[in-house]
């Protein structure tokens, strides 16, 4: 089955879109609902019969159908979307701490109601500590319309890279930021050989997580190990820049003075690597994103790469928002084109577009 990369904007109300995130991700056939709450309604059996401008929670799971990767649902894993009036919360795991129920497994024992408490697979922190959710629309209340959102979600057999970001920005979203707009992106995959692009079926097969967030909450890049094949509980995040016991750093810390710039006139662009668990090491990477020095792309462009692991047609990847002061520092980039993967481009404003349809 191919993959897919989709690309909207136009979103005047982060709930909406993250509806029609949740919608693409089972409407594509790479995921299946699980379990769909809204207000009090959980009966909901599909993400489209959500109502428009409500919050709502929603488990997905990797649909093991046709997915060599999976084995059946012995190495399956999921994901929670938490979607809130001002906010957003994802969630990846396996299924022994997200549940049918979409409820986060309960913490047993005491702890003090100020403390953080230190949860695996949450993208950011947890809904009880004073961390970064994935999207951030607090300080915007009522003027969120004047700032609209768009999302980049592509999807492939062996995982997704989801990209959020604000359309347009001024000193309104910049209270407790230093620069640039407000963006998220999360990518869960499984590696692929450096040479040959081939994803790592077998071993301890081993489901990766990266993550960025800024808003105005704060700036954080880490990253995770989502799941092995003998291991059912993710573990807790960690700076993806950061070398530490047990931890390789996989990127580069976002402000870092870097020099990807050659004297050839070229431009030095990289896959995630250093890749480990607490058991193993890896020589695989990650291919659905990438990084560079930030001053040398913009925001939002698109970059062509060619004889990617020796593939006949070319990779097209675009920015996040460059987000650095001056532009120093370094940006990822996001595969939405390639041999594997067809893009569908399209803004809310356009009801008649059909992706199912589309030829691009």
């Amino acid at each position: 089955m191919s993959g897919m990369s989709f690309n909207r904007s136009g979103y005047k109300s982060h709930v909406n879109m993250l509806k029609d995130v949740v919608i693409d991700m089972v409407e594509s056939g790479k995921f299946q609902s699980v379990s769909i709450q809204q207000l009090d309604n959980d009966q909901i059996i599909h993400p489209k019969l959500l109502e428009d401008d409500a919050p709502f929670s929603c488990l997905l799971e990797v649909l093991p159908e046709g997915n060599a990767m999976l084995a059946g649902n012995q190495y399956s894993w999921r994901v929670m979307f938490k979607v809130s009036w001002n906010e957003a919360r994802l969630y990846v795991a396996p299924k022994l701490q997200l549940p049918d129920t979409a409820m986060l497994t309960e913490v047993q024992g005491q702890f003090e109601r100020l403390v953080g408490w230190d949860h695996v697979g949450v993208i950011g922190s947890d809904i009880g500590n004073s961390g970064i959710p994935f999207v951030d629309r607090t300080y915007l209340r009522k003027a969120a319309p004047a700032y609209p959102m768009g999302y980049i979600l592509t999807l492939t057999e062996r995982g997704f890279v989801f990209f959020s970001y604000e359309e347009t920005f001024d000193d309104a979203t910049q209270i407790n930021s230093n620069n640039a707009s407000w963006f998220s992106w999360l990518c869960v995959q499984r590696p692929v050989d450096p040479e040959s692009g081939e994803p790592l079926v077998s071993e301890m097969s081993p489901v990766f997580a990266a993550y960025e967030i800024k808003n105005g909450f704060g700036h954080v890049r880490n990253k995770f190990v989502v799941r092995e094949a003998d291991v059912y509980v993710p573990t807790k995040s960690q700076p993806a820049w950061r070398f530490k016991h047990m931890d390789n750093a996989i990127l580069p810390h976002q402000d870092a003075e870097v020099n990807y710039f050659t004297d050839d006139n070229t431009a030095k662009v990289f896959f995630p690597h250093n890749l480990n668990t607490r058991r193993y090491r890896y020589k695989h990477v990650l291919d659905l994103i990438a990084y560079s020095e930030a001053r040398l792309f913009g925001s939002l462009q698109n970059v062509e790469f060619s004889q990617v692991f020796y593939e006949k047609q070319s990779r097209r990847f675009k920015t996040v928002l460059n987000h650095a002061q001056d532009s120093t520092g370094t940006i990822i980039l996001i595969y939405i084109n390639g041999p594997e993967i067809k893009e569908h481009v399209r803004s809310v404003h356009d009801e008649s577009y059909n992706w199912l349809l589309a030829t691009g």
